[in-house]
C-alpha cells in the first residue's frame, strides 16, 4: 500500500513538473514570436524559422546565440530582462542549434 502510494505521488510530481515545463517552454515561444518572428518574416519572404537553420549561422556556440539574442532584443527594443534573454536563447538552442552549454 505504501508503495502505491509512493509510486502514485510520484508520477504525479513527474506529470505536473513535465506540464509546467511545457507551459514555460510555450511562454517562451510566444515571447520569441512576438518580437522576433515578424522580422524573420519580413527577411525570408515567409519562412522565419529559415534564420536558425540556414547553413552559414552567426552563431556558432551558445554564448555568441544569448549574445545574438540580447543584440537583437536591444535593437527592437522587446525590454527584455537578463533571464528573458536566457530563457529565450535556451529555448533556441533546444529548438534549433543545440549547441552544449558548458557549466
Amino acid at each position: 500500500m505504501r508503495l502505491s502510494f509512493l509510486l502514485l505521488a510520484t508520477l504525479l510530481l513527474l506529470t505536473f513538473s513535465l506540464q509546467s515545463e511545457s507551459e514555460n517552454t510555450n511562454e517562451i515561444k510566444q515571447l520569441h514570436d512576438q518580437q522576433c518572428s515578424g522580422c524573420h518574416i519580413n527577411i525570408t519572404d515567409g519562412d522565419g524559422a529559415v534564420i536558425y537553420t540556414r547553413s552559414t549561422r552567426m552563431a556558432n556556440s551558445i554564448e555568441q546565440l544569448e549574445s545574438l539574442v540580447k543584440h537583437f532584443a536591444d535593437g527592437s527594443d522587446a525590454q527584455w530582462n537578463q533571464a528573458q534573454i536566457k530563457q529565450v536563447t535556451n529555448y533556441l538552442n533546444q529548438t534549433y542549434y543545440g549547441f552544449i552549454e558548458k557549466k
